[in-house]
């Protein structure tokens, strides 16, 4: 509640001193501060003040506002002098007599059963004259602004006589009492000077006294600047000289540390230097050992190629001693197989790439390989749709081998009675690691229950098997030809296992 008091005396003391802005600012604060510790009587006293600051600013409908905020006060059952005057100020000024007339009523009614304190009574008598002269009933006036100069000539207040003087000129303007209109201005005129004057001496007093006392300020402040001044300088002395020897010891202590560094770093430049020679030393023999390595097995793949050629040329110089058909066709399908091996030995040993076979150029090779290998008088085209994909060896001759079956089938068996025909061969990721290698023909096709009567094949179950060992997926598709597809997921090999995988 202090808090809320304090707002209201300092919103006060403004509005005594004509700085209404700042008053009503104080006002607002001390009606929020009541009204949260629920001073219903210290909000509507601050209510008025706020109310009476925002009039004077010519503000009245803001003052309205303020006062209808809340709980409204009720002219019919209460006698508020202060609530009343200041209603039918606000209403006067916003010019809306009608709703100030209930106000005024009361106040005629009240009489003097009010409070008997000369502020009061100043505020209800100077309410009911504005009220009467607005509404055109000046020659009502004159009995309330006599017992307003009674009050005035006991307190003596020049303020208050002035207001009068003014209040008076206007009712002998109003009903046409020019010579005592011309009388009060004369002397609220004079009134006004004087009251200029006594502000103007006020003002003049203080600024002269707060001149002086702001002089004396200056001196007295130059004063102790000049001592802190000297002090400063002496306590400045004996800290450049601390400084100064402080400064040398840590000089000192940094070309010791300088120096100890210095020493520490040769002696591990040394140190390092040495590890490097032994570095660059182990380099040089293990770059000699994986050339050896790598010397080694392209020497490996490429005897396993010309023992495998060796194998081919055996089974080639056999076969010319045998008549069975049975036994020629067995000796051939195993040279093909092997040829299909020996590509992926060739390829190897002639790159420099030892850990992984390009599957499109070696379905390439191998196509031209069984294109050659079966001398037809048929127009067989071959397709081929590859994209580039690097296998290790442990998936490139399963697949190869995969590849010979599958084509040489499609050669031997998909065209009889037929002019021509095309194989496709088509190798293709399906997402991610995944891969689909497809060998077609748009060939007679095989008959219904082709893949349970042939199970037992030696063609058959081989790719089969080497499709398992892919840990993949085996597909016949029998529509306008046979179509062979095996998917399978690329394994991604470690480097430290390249060598070992081609064992």
């Amino acid at each position: 509640q202090w808090m809320s008091n304090l707002y209201n005396l300092i919103g006060t003391i403004y509005s005594e001193l004509k700085f209404y802005d700042k008053s009503v600012d104080y006002y607002k604060k001390a009606i929020a501060t009541a009204q949260e510790i629920n001073d219903t009587e210290g909000v509507y006293a601050i209510k008025i003040n706020t109310a009476r600051g925002l009039y004077s600013r010519n503000k009245p409908a803001q003052a309205l506002e303020i006062l209808n905020s809340g709980t409204k006060y009720n002219p019919v059952n209460n006698c508020d002098v202060e609530y009343a005057s200041i209603y039918i100020l606000v209403y006067c000024q916003l010019k809306q007599y009608s709703k100030a007339k209930p106000y005024y009523d009361q106040l005629v009614r009240c009489g003097n059963s009010g409070k008997k304190d000369h502020i009061r009574q100043e505020k209800r008598y100077y309410a009911m004259v504005v009220y009467l002269l607005k509404t055109g009933q000046a020659d009502k006036t004159y009995a309330y602004l006599a017992e307003l100069r009674k009050l005035s000539a006991v307190h003596n207040d020049l303020l208050n006589l002035a207001q009068l003087e003014k209040v008076h000129f206007e009712a002998d303007s109003a009903t046409a009492n020019y010579l005592g209109a011309i009388s009060h201005l004369k002397s609220f005129k004079q009134l006004n000077d004087s009251l200029f004057n006594i502000s103007s001496t006020k003002q003049f007093a203080d600024l002269q006294l707060e001149y002086e006392t702001e002089k004396k300020d200056k001196n007295i402040k130059l004063l102790k600047q000049h001592g802190q001044l000297q002090e400063t300088r002496l306590n400045n002395e004996i800290i450049m000289r601390y400084v100064f020897i402080a400064s040398l010891i840590v000089l000192f202590l940094i070309l010791g540390l300088l120096y100890g560094r210095y020493c520490i770093k040769q002696k591990n430049n040394r140190i390092l230097e040495a590890k490097q020679e032994e570095i660059n030393r182990q380099n040089v023999v293990l770059r000699r050992l994986v050339d050896e390595k790598e010397w080694l097995l392209k020497e490996i793949h490429h005897r396993v190629k010309n023992n495998l050629q060796i194998v081919i040329s055996l089974l080639n110089t056999q076969s010319a001693y045998l008549e069975n058909e049975d036994a020629l066709m067995a000796i051939q399908n195993s040279q093909h197989r092997m040829h299909a091996m020996s590509l992926i030995h060739q390829r190897l040993y002639q790159s420099d790439n030892l850990a992984s076979i390009d599957m499109s150029w070696y379905i390439y090779e191998l196509v031209n390989y069984l294109k050659e290998s079966f001398d037809l008088d048929r127009k067989i085209s071959y397709k081929l749709d590859t994209e580039r994909v690097e296998l290790d060896v442990a998936q490139a001759v399963p697949l190869g081998l995969i590849l010979n079956e599958a084509i040489s089938n499609a050669i031997k068996y998909a065209f009889n009675n037929r002019p021509k025909g095309q194989v496709t061969v088509s190798l293709k990721s399906t997402g991610g690691e995944g891969y689909q290698l497809t060998i077609a023909d748009d060939g007679i096709g095989v008959p219904d229950g082709f893949e349970h009567q042939e199970r037992e094949s030696l063609g058959m179950n081989l790719m089969m098997g080497l499709t398992n060992q892919l840990d993949g997926t085996f597909t016949l598709q029998n529509n306008n030809g046979l179509a062979v597809a095996i998917t399978f997921i690329r394994k991604q090999q470690l480097p430290g296992d390249a060598h070992n995988s081609e064992n």
